[in-house]
């Protein structure tokens, strides 16, 4: 009889988990090695077959849980533009790393007298594999490399394919109808689907604009999501981890990387609960068990299958996809490991009498030392492949809005919001305070807490702030620079005698000193139409970055607000020239394009254009269409492309200050 724990109770877990959390990683890394395995070890010393420290039944439910998070943290981090890039390398490299191990887990069982159903179980078993060694790569910084994107998409279509096996071997070897249980698995799939990609983002954003204002009610409601896309799943006899793994696919842009909700997803999940994961694996080591020799051999069979399948797949899928050695590496290391999915094949098998107790066993060596190679491998090839390089982000992915007023954030936030949802990417609303000696704190207080509750009533992402600065423009630029900052968006107001000549010149000073691209909305409305008039000068060969920003900003507004797109151009103005616009509908007319839109405009209508040349951003021809009632106006610069020296206090990014 087993004797009862020496730290009973919900505080003896507790204390002893993180015991091991906070002090066995480290330990382990002083002596170069990977400091999850020190979670494992960890996980044994407090089991039945350590010193029986906490109580393993409830530690393996907290390990459960961990496995969940696990996989959903992997679909919500995941690039999804830079799988869409990959699909083709992921979907064959996940074949090639379900079929070479499942072979090969075939022939392995044939050499130690299976046969029938229980063949193809044993190489079900091994064809699939479980991401352990994610946070390795989180700490390296390089979910976004593609070798990553690859192999945590083939992670999805191996384990699939595997249940498949698995619920065909169940069913005919149980005298059921093998046929029903595919069907029952293609209906959990479609509902899965349906929940995960297309329900799941509609309910984010419905809650995140109304209850969900709250930070901790949002981290509360996507835990729930992909707690309840887990239930789905096994509710249809699919394993937990896929709808962990396809809610966070489906909440991917509802929670931007680098947003504060997704930094409080990854701390909790790689503080606790990723590690609950990692330190119930230890249960599984019983060295009376793993050290009998017939274990052992059995356990030796079933590794090479496993390591010799997934390095083939990996060697393969790798030089199709153009992969370099340290990448094909990674993929190997990724591939590796064995837990969820294996001990649930290998559980089933024992109980419809495939397996006996002997193959059991060696399935939890090989599970453990998968682990222990995985580990080492993935951490070699972590430090062999560089972080992702800085590049120029997409324009959504991190948008600054210079707010002046409390009022301007109604206007601002939901232009800003649009262009960061295409992108995935944050919105963050910024008020500066110019050259002020005694700054007002209760007016400083009003401004963050609208600039906050217009972030939030659009459902978005980001952090509200306030600066001081010498100026307006200095401010906007520092913040850009500081933040890495993908767009700017600013608000200007209709132009009305000498006030609005100098709201101009105040606009052109913080589009001249930009360090990024600038967008200048001028009032707003609730946008029917996409007006684009495109002149003469955009043809030019110089004119290629604008005509480049102006498209990019065109398509993602009208992705997001789902309206028509009118591009009103010359005739002498050919479709090459129009660049991503040539799919809108063209006008072409004889007279210059802003001359005939005098005429033609509704009201609902938002031009956008292009900055003039020289220090007017926003041409007089345009302040003039502007002037109609519900018609808006957004005007596009380049970064720092309107500075021109006339304000030396105002220095750009091209002028030393």
């Amino acid at each position: 009889m087993q004797s009862q724990p020496l730290l009973e109770g919900t505080e003896g877990l507790l204390f002893g988990i993180l015991v091991v959390i906070l002090f066995f990683p480290p330990f382990m890394e002083r002596l170069r090695i990977p400091g999850l395995i020190g979670l494992i070890l960890g996980g044994y010393l407090l089991g039945p077959t350590g010193f029986n420290l906490v109580d393993s039944s409830q530690l393996k439910g907290l390990g459960s849980i961990g496995l969940l998070y696990l996989m959903f943290l992997a679909g919500l981090e995941l690039d999804l533009g830079l799988f869409s890039r990959n699909r083709n390398s992921a979907i064959r490299f996940g074949l090639l790393t379900f079929t070479f191990p499942f072979v090969l887990g075939v022939l392995s069982g044939k050499i130690i007298g299976l046969s029938g159903w229980a063949l193809l179980l044993i190489g079900s078993v091994w064809a699939s594999h479980t991401l352990v060694t994610y946070p390795i790569i989180q700490r390296h910084g390089l979910i976004s490399s593609r070798s990553v994107v690859v192999s945590v998409g083939a992670t999805v279509i191996t384990d699939t394919l595997a249940l498949l096996v698995l619920a065909v071997v169940s069913s005919a070897s149980g005298g059921g109808s093998a046929a029903k249980s595919l069907l029952t698995l293609g209906v959990g799939l479609a509902s899965l689907f349906i929940f995960t990609l297309i329900l799941l983002p509609r309910l984010a954003s419905f809650w995140f604009r109304g209850h969900g204002r709250a930070r901790a009610s949002r981290y509360l409601f996507v835990f729930l999501a992909f707690i309840a896309a887990a239930l789905l799943a096994e509710l249809f006899g699919l394993e937990g981890i896929v709808g962990a793994f396809f809610a966070g696919l489906g909440l991917n842009r509802s929670v931007p990387n680098g947003s504060p909700l997704m930094e409080k997803v990854e701390f909790v999940g790689n503080s606790l609960f990723i590690p609950f994961f990692l330190i119930s694996i230890g249960l599984l080591i019983d060295p009376k068990v793993i050290f009998q020799l017939r274990t052992l051999q059995i356990a030796a069979a079933f590794a090479g299958a496993v390591i010799i399948g997934k390095a083939i797949a990996a060697f393969i899928g790798g030089r199709l996809g153009g992969f370099a050695w340290a990448e094909i590496g990674l993929m190997f290391s990724l591939t590796i490991p064995q837990a969820a999915a294996t001990l649930a094949a290998a559980a089933v098998g024992l109980q419809l009498g495939l397996f006996d107790t002997v193959v059991l066993n060696a399935v939890l060596v090989v599970v453990l030392v998968t682990l222990l190679v995985g580990s080492a491998v993935t951490e070699l090839f972590s430090r062999r492949i560089p972080a992702a390089a800085l590049t120029t982000r997409p324009l959504g992915e991190y948008v600054v809005v210079g707010v002046t007023e409390p009022d301007q954030t109604d206007e601002l936030v939901p232009f800003a919001c649009a262009l960061a949802r295409s992108d995935a990417g944050t919105v963050n609303p910024l008020h500066v305070v110019a050259d002020e000696l005694a700054p007002d704190p209760a007016a400083e207080e009003v401004m963050l807490e609208s600039m906050d509750t217009a972030v939030a009533a659009a459902g978005a992402e980001g952090d509200a702030a306030i600066r001081l600065s010498p100026s307006v423009a200095i401010g906007l630029r520092n913040a850009a620079l500081e933040s890495h900052a993908s767009m700017l968006v600013v608000g200007n107001r209709r132009r009305n005698g000498l006030d609005g000549l100098f709201r101009d010149r105040a606009v052109e000073d913080i589009v001249g000193a930009s360090p990024v691209p600038v967008v200048v909305l001028v009032e707003p409305p609730r946008v029917h139409r996409i007006v684009v008039p495109v002149n003469d000068e955009l043809a030019a060969p110089n004119a290629r970055a604008n005509r480049e920003l102006l498209s990019e900003l065109v398509l993602r507004l009208r992705g997001q607000w789902h309206c028509s797109v009118l591009t009103v151009t010359t005739e002498s103005f050919s479709d090459d020239d129009l660049a991503g616009l040539s799919d809108t509908k063209v006008h072409h007319v004889k007279q210059e394009p802003t001359t005939w839109l005098r005429d033609h405009l509704e009201p609902g209508d938002l031009i956008v254009s292009v900055s003039g040349n020289g220090i007017a951003v926003i041409d007089s021809v345009y302040n003039r269409l502007a002037q109609a009632e519900g018609i808006g106006l957004a005007i596009v610069a380049g970064a720092g492309q309107a500075g021109t020296g006339f304000s030396p206090q105002v220095p750009t990014v091209f002028v030393e200050d």
